[in-house]
This record gives structure tokens, sequence and C-alpha cells, in this order.
């Protein structure tokens, strides 16, 4: 037989060749390759023999074509892949060089010739840079160009997501909320379950990761949303990662990433006598894949370890030493208080870092604290993967990270108590993909996710039964300083004015582990491609939120004004009394006040009466957390689904289908309570245990969610692509807006389910008392008098979104796509937090004074009707919608340019944007709070370009060629801002907002000023035309502007490369780069102040710093090797 072989290189060829009128985007993390044999009449060739092989690893796979002349391989690994068709009475096509990326199934159809001529083509397609006529579904394909040569802040995955369309900075995507995607890693489960968002590159005590899954290891990854009823869990989307893997070829790296603050600007903040802030990052490793056995076992693994230190922007603090302790002690003795309680001076030695230390003046900020903010993380990727025989693999896969993390939890804190976060995230997988026949495949998946992540001081050490302090704590677990603020004011939190404060971060955190059994199966069957399949899920998480359960206490020199303390003979003077009998204040006049006055003593520092109170111990406030707040929580999902994607006719396919969740309620093997006043078996507080017969389950898992799924792709000409698609999608809630939330209302107490005074769970406190060494503090302790409480709507529904897209694919030439389209969602039944027992409107805003306007009270509910204050409760009352416009482009290829841009304009509205630690203005008229969700950004525009310059001249190779260039930038306008006048109608939410004139507010300034004390500022938001455009509103009103109606400053980010590769040794090649982030040193101030009685109100103090998006300019150097 005579051959003749045609070569032609198409590039990304147009569709008219190859792009399939069967194939779907699957809904998989990993791809496809599909398509369409013709004659060249273009009538279809049934019983064709397509025969796949993988470039990368050798395997092989057969099937023959349909009677509508269709063939599909569905679920294989990313990589290249070569297919070849043969046909009685035709020559032989060979497509070469076919990209399969996650979540898509690459186009590649074969037109035979009459005859004995074999033709072989190039195709070198990439799946983002041809249209895609046949999915309906929104899939945008970060590929390995955009991972491996964007300049990346961090290295973070998470910050290619904004390349995708409908990805805003707030992590919303086409509306949904942050929480509401669902991240895996090759198909294994990678969410926290405690959040809702990824376990992996999640941040920890700030916002650099804990962890990172290493950059060098991911192939690619994909965005998806509206896609067929394979996809679910989460009603947001699906964010698909696909790491690298072995090949036939041994490939591998070694690299090193690292920058300090020599090349970087100035914080914009920074006071003019302020050094440059030093800031370090370094990230280096190294991976390797090949065959261990070639075309049968594969290996491939990648390591990296992070460290950064990063200085603080005020690291001055008030120490209790010395000098400050003989004045509260002069002041004392003034009053007839000679004594120093002696629990007080073993604790000021033991607890506080200058605690009565020499050579501390008595003035504030006479402390610098020396530690920096500081990390490090290790993090190991590792695979293999075994051809059983062209119809079977295995692949085994792993991901073990580790890191601690040390920061300041709040800015009065020295290193003992900046807050220390371990994290431990792991990612394990088995899958098995079979193709028993050349009609049916099948991929069954076995994983399992964990993500381990507490807080604590950094020494949390401390036993303070030893030291004296006898608050009840005996376990070691608990072992750490309580809180203890010596600040005179009311706040028993750590805040500024005083000294810096001990036990900042009582125990906290989580331990959550996800196991999944997940299969799904391909059918071919004439002109149907069917899908179905199924997931088994249980999750689990070790509860961990343990806050006060070391105590606190304030001191803030109450007792000291008041002459209350023991022995005392008088009290402490106030400033206008004293200078009326005594003169001047801070001068020794008169002889009836002992020629030496209080103010003379102390001058104008305040914080000496705290000193003073804490010398006797005499604290103002003290509480503590009795019982276990430690629960084990657990939730068994299921879900089922069928697709089928239908070629109506050449040019028009149909996807629709169904999927169903059942999502379980939550459980405990320890008690959990809610408020069911009335039932059998409630309390006098109308608390009944969960699994009881008045509260069977923590809420009733919805049984009957069906959600079907519909989709067409049109290809009515030859460049051109008409896609739409709706869907339904229900939502699995995250587990903290019911173990650990945080409170919306005056009187809030309980923020969990097992926080209830229920089960041996106590919350009790102490007024204005003394402690003593080795005596029980809180022995004689009461509950509280009014009591929070914490509980789930027993009509509770699942949230789910409706999704809805319509939009167009052009095809400008062979290297160039552009699309254009509508995204939507309406949102229903969403999570939120609400007031059950919100009281009425009135005169008094103390948790006291709400008591007897809250309808437990007037109705009598319970029997301790007058302890009941607000009763926390998640409920799903919340509705949202979304409506956009999405614009992309892309080019790949064109004479060395890549490059990639989106911009979406788009408005999110709702009633409410989330469910933990936020709620409603009224919780009895939710209407009130519609308007703008927290996290829309009406325009953002993200993209990259990358430039590969040709060789300078033909000489000095090593110098000339080997250049390349790359640009990636962040744009968007602000998120909203709320402005509120806290509790003005009495109703004990405390979010009332301002009445509003209408006038102009914003200056739109970004010049930063100087105040007297040498602080930078800018001026935002006009103060002057506050007075009049703001007022707070007369009270009972909640104020006439709706919620979230004013924004801050837009965002610009523009980061950049410098790359030049050298050739070392045949395929070895050496990289060096200069990363330049913030390219022009925009400045991006955060929030400006809204507090409009604040003499700094509209005022921006700060911007990001660090290794943060958004930075200053800073350049980071690199080195890699690659083979």
């Amino acid at each position: 037989m005579s051959m003749y072989t045609k070569r032609s290189r198409l590039g990304l060829i147009a569709p008219a060749v190859l792009v399939s009128s069967m194939i779907a985007g699957a809904q998989t993390y990993r791809g496809g390759i599909g398509g369409n044999v013709v004659d060249s009449t273009g009538a279809a060739i049934p019983k064709a023999r397509v025969v796949l092989k993988s470039t990368d690893n050798g395997s092989t796979r057969e099937t023959e074509t349909t009677s509508a002349g269709d063939y599909v391989f569905q679920d294989l690994q990313i990589g290249t892949y070569s297919v070849t068709v043969t046909a009685s009475g035709f020559g032989d096509i060979t497509l070469n060089k076919i990209d399969v990326n996650p979540g898509a199934v690459t186009p590649a159809n074969a037109k035979l010739a009459v005859g004995s001529t074999d033709v072989v083509i190039d195709v070198a397609t990439n799946t983002n840079s041809e249209i895609q006529t046949l999915s309906s579904a929104n899939n945008a394909v970060i590929d390995s160009k955009a991972v491996s040569e964007v300049p990346l802040n961090g290295r973070s995955f998470t910050t290619l997501l904004s390349l995708a369309p409908g990805y805003n900075a707030n992590g919303s995507l086409n509306g949904s909320r942050s929480n509401q995607l669902n991240y895996q890693i090759d198909g294994t489960d990678n969410n926290d379950i405690w959040q809702g968002g990824t376990a992996a590159n999640q941040g920890g005590v700030g916002p650099i990761a804990g962890v990172t899954l290493p950059i060098e290891a991911i192939d690619q990854f994909s965005v998806q949303s509206s896609g067929n009823a394979e996809e679910g869990h989460s009603s947001g989307g699906l964010v698909s990662l696909a790491l690298k893997t072995g090949t036939n070829s041994f490939h591998g790296s070694a690299y090193f990433y690292g920058r300090s603050e020599f090349f970087a600007a100035r914080d914009f903040f920074a006071q003019d006598s302020a050094r440059k802030q030093k800031v370090r990052n370094q990230q280096f490793g190294g991976s390797i894949g090949g065959p261990i056995f070639k075309d049968k076992l594969f290996f491939f693994t990648n390591y990296e370890h992070q460290v950064y230190n990063i200085q603080l922007s005020s690291n001055s603090l008030t120490e209790p030493g010395l000098a400050y302790v003989q004045q509260a002690q002069a002041l004392l003795a003034r009053h007839g208080v000679n004594t120093t309680n002696p629990l007080s001076s073993t604790l000021l030695s033991a607890l506080w870092a200058g605690g009565n230390a020499a050579g501390l003046a008595a003035n504030t900020n006479n402390f610098v604290e020396s530690h920096q903010r500081h990390g490090y993380s290790d993090n190991f990727v590792g695979n293999l993967n075994y051809v059983l025989s062209p119809k079977q693999t295995i692949r085994l896969q792993a991901f073990v990270g580790t890191g601690r993390q040390a920061e300041p939890a709040n800015s009065v804190s020295t290193y003992s108590y900046f807050q220390v976060a371990p994290d431990i995230t792991q990612n394990f997988s088995l899958s098995h993909n079979w193709a028993p026949t050349q009609r049916l495949s099948n991929q069954l998946l076995i994983a399992t996710g964990v993500f381990n992540q507490t807080f604590n001081d950094v020494n949390h050490s401390f036993n303070m039964p030893a030291l004296g302090l006898n608050t009840g704590v005996t376990s070691p677990a608990l072992f750490g300083a309580p809180t203890i603020t010596i600040v005179p004011s009311t706040t028993s939190s750590c805040a500024s004015g005083g000294f810096d404060c001990v036990g900042a971060t009582q125990p906290l955190g989580r331990k959550d582990y996800t196991g999944h059994i997940t299969d799904s199966a391909t059918y071919i069957r004439g002109a149907h491609q069917i899908r179905f399949g199924g997931e088994f899920r249980r999750s689990y998480i070790d509860l961990q939120y343990q806050a006060n359960t070391r105590g606190t206490f304030a001191f803030n020199g109450y007792a000291s004004r008041n002459g209350t303390i023991a022995g005392a003979t008088s009290a402490w003077s106030s400033s206008a009394t004293q200078a009326q009998v005594c003169g001047t204040p801070g001068v020794a006049v008169a002889a009836q006040c002992g020629g030496v006055n209080d103010y003379a003593i102390i001058g104008n520092h305040s914080e000496v009466l705290a000193l003073a109170d804490y010398l006797t111990g005499t604290y103002f406030s003290g509480s503590f957390v009795q019982g276990n707040l430690r629960r084990d929580l657990y939730r068994t999902d299921l879900a089922f689904f069928i697709q089928d994607q239908y070629k109506v006719v050449p040019k028009l396919v149909l996807n629709y289908g169904v999927r169903h969740d059942y999502f379980g309620a939550l459980s405990s093997t320890g008690p959990l309570s809610e408020w069911r006043p009335g039932a059998t078996g409630a309390d006098a507080n109308g608390l009944i245990q969960v699994g009881t017969p008045g509260a069977p389950s923590t809420y009733q898992p919805g049984k009957l969610h069906f959600s079907p799924r519909v989709g067409f792709a049109w290809n009515p000409v030859e460049k051109l692509a008409v896609r739409g698609s709706y869907g339904l999608y229900f939502d699995a809630a995250p587990f903290n807006g019911f173990g650990n939330n945080g409170s919306i209302a005056t009187g809030s107490t309980a923020t969990g389910l097992q926080a209830n005074p229920f089960g041996g769970v106590k919350n009790v406190s102490l007024s204005v008392g003394t402690w003593q060494k080795d005596q029980p503090v809180f022995a004689t302790a009461a509950g509280l008098s009014n009591y929070g409480l914490f509980s789930v709507s027993p009509t509770l529904k699942t949230a789910y979104a409706h999704d809805f897209n319509l939009g167009t694919e052009y095809q400008v030439n062979k290297k160039t796509v552009f699309t254009l389209g509508y995204s939507g969602s309406i949102g229903v039944h969403l999570y939120g937090l609400r007031d059950a027992n919100q009281a009425a409107p009135g005169v008094g805003t103390t948790a006291t004074a709400l008591i007897p306007r809250r309808p437990c009270y007037i109705n009598k509910c319970v029997a301790n009707y007058a302890s009941v204050g607000p009763v926390q409760e998640v409920a799903s009352n919340n509705a949202s919608n979304f409506h956009s416009l999405q614009a992309s482009i892309k080019s790949t290829g064109y004479k060395g340019l890549t490059a990639q841009f989106s911009w979406t304009y788009g408005h999110s509205l709702d009633n409410g944007s989330g469910f933990r630690s936020t709620g409603p203005i009224d919780s009895n008229n939710l209407a009130l709070d519609y308007g703008n969700a927290t996290f829309d950004i009406r325009h953002t525009l993200n993209g990259y370009l990358v430039y590969e310059a040709p060789q300078i001249g033909h000489r000095f190779a090593p110098l000339t060629k080997g250049w390349q260039g790359t640009l990636f930038a962040n744009v968007h306008t602000s998120a909203p801002i709320n402005i509120t006048v806290g509790d003005n109608t009495g109703i004990g939410m405390g979010r009332d907002r301002i009445n509003y004139t209408g006038a102009k507010l914003t200056t739109g300034s970004r010049t930063i000023q100087t105040n007297a004390t040498g602080g930078k500022f800018i001026q935002y938001w006009n103060a002057s035309a506050a007075n009049t455009a703001l007022q707070t509103p007369a009270y009972g009103s909640h104020g006439n502007i709706g919620r979230d109606a004013f924004r801050g400053p837009s965002f610009y980010d523009v980061d950049a490369s410098l790359v030049k590769n050298t050739r070392i040794y045949e395929n070895v090649n050496f990289q060096f780069r200069a990363d330049i982030f913030n390219l022009f040193n925009i400045l991006n101030p955060s929030t400006p102040t809204t507090s409009i009685t604040s003499t700094t109100f509209g005022q921006i103090t700060s911007a990001p710093t660090g290794i943060t998006a958004g930075a200053p300019f800073n350049v980071q150097f690199a080195g890699k090797i690659t083979f």
C-alpha cells in the first residue's frame, strides 16, 4: 500500500476542522477527547476504530464511533494525547498534540478521505483558545502558561482565580458567597468544612497562607459554574486543580524565590522618621517526575518550603514596669493602702514581659517588641500512576502541608501573646479508571481531606494553678494565661489606652476530616452520551473553640476612683475637683492637699489608676466559662446524578440531567442544645438537647433536593458559538455557623449549640471583687442574670440557587477568541443569623433594659423568662440576586504573545451576605437590609500577558535568546461600606444606619496628609460635609439610607516579570526571573473610618503591606532549573 503523509501545523486550528458536534464540557476534575468522524461529503462514518494514545506515558484506549459517527474518551488524565482513526475503505488519520484540560472535553474531529492516503495532523490545540460549540457550562481553564509564568505575590494559586470571568476580589463567583465554592485537588475534597473555603492555601493568623500547595506541582486548574448534573455540593461553583504527573521522560525542577525590603518602596503610611518595613520571604524546593517502569508505572513528587518574616507596622507597647508600679503604689499610699496583693505581684512578673522591670520609664510606649510576624510551611506532593492495561489505570496521590505562623492578635500584645496557628493540611486519594467496553467507562475515587488549624497564645504553657490563680482550670490542655486587661475603660477586651494585655487568645480551632467515595460512569449510545454516578461523603470536626475557658479579668481603675479598695481612706479626685481644690493639676500647691496632689503623682496617665486596682487585686469584672465546650460534630451527605448529552442536529447539542443531594443534619457525641420553648423536655430556659423527641435533630435534612439542569450549545456559523444554561444548585452549609458564631445583639453570650447554659456549661461572672492567691476566684460566682442563647430555626431549609447564563463565543482568528455573555443567579433560603427574641423598640439599650421588651418576657414563654436575652438563631430567610455582563479575550502563540483578559460588570444584591458574625438591622424586617451585598464589586478587570521575545540577531545566543516579559493586572472598584450609629431604635441589634441628605461626601482624594503627631492619613470623606450629609436619625428610627450604600477607594495593581531562559544542556534550562509587584507603586488605601462621632471620620490610615496584593513596590528574584 502506498503511503503518503501530509503534515499541516494548524496551531489553534479553526473550529470548522476541530470542533466536535457532540461533546460537552465534562464536569469532572479530569478531561476528555471526543469528536465526530465523517467522510468528505460530511456523512457520518459509524463503527470507525478510534485509538487514543497518551504522549506522556504511552497508555492506550480504544473505542468505535456510534451510528452518528461520534466518539468520546472521558475521565482522561491531564496531558497530551494523539488520536488515530481507521475505517474500512478510507485512509487513516492521526491527530497529534491534543491537549486535555480539566473540566473540558477537547474537540478532535476527523474527516476521512476515500482510498489509502494517510494523514497526520499536529493539532497543538488548547481548549481555552478555540470556541466551545458543545459545552453549555461556564468553564474557565487557568492553563499551565498562566500557572508557571504569572508573577504571584505569595505564590498562591488562589491569586489566579481572578482570571476567571465572574470572580471578584471578595471571593464571590457569579454572585455566590465566598463559602459557596467547592474546591478539589484531582477530584479530592479540598474544602475546610468549617469555613466553607479552600483547605490548602487558606490564610492562617493573617492573610498569608498557612500551608501552600506548591505552584510547581500544579499543571492547570479550572473554575466551573453553571455546570451539568455532575457538579454539586456547593451552589457557587467548582474550583478543580490538576496536579502534574510522571511521564515516560524524566522532568523536574529546582527553584528558589526570595525577596527582601532592599528594593521595596516605603509603607505609604509610615511616619517620616520610620525606617523601611522589613519584609523577608523565601520559597524554595524541587520536583521530579518520570517512569519507574516505562509505559507502566510513573511517579511525580514536589517539595517546597516557605519562610517569612515581616516587621510590625507598630511595635511600641506600654508595659507595667517598676517606675509605673512605684507611681501606682505612691497613689495607693496617699489614700491609705500600703500593701500589694501577693497574687497580683506574682502574676505581674510572670505574665508581663516588662512587668515590674527596672529601666522602663513611666510613660506610654515604653517597650519595644523586637519580634516580627513570622511563619513557615513545609509542603509535599506526590503521586503514582500505574497502567494496569489499556483499559485500566490506578492513581495514588498525596498532598501534605504543615506550617506555623505567629502574628499579633491585636495591637497591644507582646510576643508571648502573639497568636500562633499551627496548620496541618492533608489530601489523599486513590482513583481507578476502567473502560470495560468501548461504550462504557467508569471512574472510582476514594479520598479523604484533613484540615487541622488551632489558635493560641505563643506561650500557652503558664501553669496558672501553680502561680496561685485558681479559676477552676486543672486540665493541662487549657493551661495558659487568662485574658487580663489593665486599661482605664469598661472594656474587658485587649484594647489600646492602657497596658498591653495578656492571654489575648484563648484555645480556639478545629480539626476537620472529610472522606468520600465518588463514582461516575459514561455510556455512549447513538447520539446520546449518558453520564451517571454518585457520591457518599462523611464529614467530622473535632471542635475546639473554647473561648473564655481560662477566664477574663478587667482592671480599669474603678475601685481607685471610687475609694472602694479595701483599706482606702479616700477616693481619687477627678481633674475638675482637683483643680478647684488644689490648683492646677500636676502642680503641688495647696497645703490641704498635703503638698502633693494625685495629678502630681500620675500626671495625665489614667492607666496608673487601672494599675493601682491591679496591684490591690481589685478587678472591675471577671468572667469564666465552666464546663466542656469541646465537641465532635458529624454530617453524612449523599448525591446521585444522571446527565444526557444529546446531539439534536449537527450544529445543536442539548445537555440535560438531574441531581439529587442529601445533606444530613449535624450530630455530636456531646450535648448540643436548641431553644424550643414549650417543647416536651425543655428546661427552664427553653433549651432542649438535640436528639430527644422535642428536637430530634439540629435541623430537618432535606430529602427531596432534586435539581434539574438544562443547557444548549448552538454553532450557527463556523466561527460563532451560542451557549445557554439553567440549573438549580443546592448548598451544603459550613459548620462554623452552628459551632462558633459571633455576637450580633446586645447581651449575646452563647455563640454555638454547644455553648448554651446546658449540659454542664455555664457562663459565670463577678463584679468588683478581689482575687487571692490559691483561693477559688469563681467559687461563689453566679450565672449571668440574663443569658443570650443560641439555636437553629425549626423551619431551617437547605439553601439553593438558580443559575442561568447566555453567551456567545467568537473566534477572531486562529489564535484569538472573544467571549461575551450574561450570567445571573437567584439565591433562595440562604443562611442568615437573626435574634429570635428581639426586643420591641423602646428606651434603654443595655442588656438588662432590653429584657422586659423581649417577646419571651412579655409572653412568659419559659419559667426563666426574665433571664432570657437575645436568642441568636440560624435561619434560612435570606435571598439574593446577581446580574452581570462578562467579556473575555484570549490569544495564544501570536508572534510570541499569550494573553488573557476578562472584564465583569456585575451587581450583587441581597438582604444578608452571610450567617457568621453578621446580622440584620431588624430581625423582624429583613426587607430593611435589601441592598448591595457586602461582597458586591461592580467592575472587575483582570488579565495577564506573556511575551516571548525572538532572538536578537544571530550571535551570542546565551545573551540574545530566551528573554520573556510578563504583566499581570488586577483592577476593581471597591466593596460597599455601611455607616451605622449603633442602637438607635432600642431593639438590641446595634446596626441602625444614619440619615443621609444626599450631599456629596467623597473627596476621592488619595493625598496623604500628616497630623500633629506625625501620623499619616488620607481624608477620603469630607468631614465638614459629613456634618450636613450625615445625621443621626431621631430616636426610634433605623435611618433613611440603605445597607452598604457607600463605597471606598478602588484597587489597582499591576505586577510584572522579566525572565531570562538559558539552555544549559540539551533539555536542561536555567531560568532567572525578577518578579516586580505593584509595578507602578500605586497606593491602595483601605476603608475609611465610619464612626460619625469620631474626630477621624472619613480618614484612611492604612494600606496593604508585606507580601499581600497591592502592597508597595517590591521585587522578588528567582532562579529555577528545569529539565
